[in-house]
């Protein structure tokens, strides 16, 4: 989707940077290609200005699978605690089926890269991971509100 301020670059997926000028006008670079600083150069020379991404808070439940290991997984769910608590997330929950993390997209996202590498670094040659991703851009959320709006309405009768 592309609309919002028409002077601004918005990058789309992970490959793709589209640039609207205000003339309405759009530029595709693919990023992989090296025309990045092209297209950021043709946005400048044209007038558009390049904004910069707000830092967006992000509530994540993770699941880190390691593949072939054996029936036991406690030690590398282990693992992955640990990389979770010195990455200095704001909120890291761990239950039955997963963790919950909160925190901003760019540490939530090195730290699942980091709980990867641990667990491959620990002999697993494969490792599946679930991530359900929730963001909002009203209000931060806790994980203990979250929780307690729901209790508070099975509370109600």
């Amino acid at each position: 989707m592309v609309g919002g301020d028409p002077s601004r670059i918005i990058e789309m997926g992970c490959s793709t940077l589209v640039a609207i000028g205000g003339r309405g006008e759009v530029g595709e670079s693919d990023r992989n290609g090296g025309e990045t600083d092209l297209m950021a150069g043709r946005a400048t020379e044209w007038g558009w200005t390049i904004a910069q991404p707000a830092a967006m808070k992000v509530i994540v439940d993770l699941c880190v699978i390691p593949l072939g290991v054996g029936p036991s997984l406690a030690p590398y769910v282990a693992a992955c605690e640990r990389v979770l608590r010195d990455a200095g997330l704001e909120e890291i929950q761990l239950h039955a089926n997963g963790t919950s993390v909160v925190g901003e997209w760019g540490p939530v996202f090195a730290a699942i890269e980091a709980c990867h590498a641990a667990v491959h670094a620990m002999g697993c040659a494969r490792v599946h991971t679930v991530v359900k991703i929730n963001t909002r851009t009203d209000r931060d959320q806790t994980l203990q509100q979250k929780v307690a709006a729901v209790e508070a309405l099975l509370a109600d009768p």
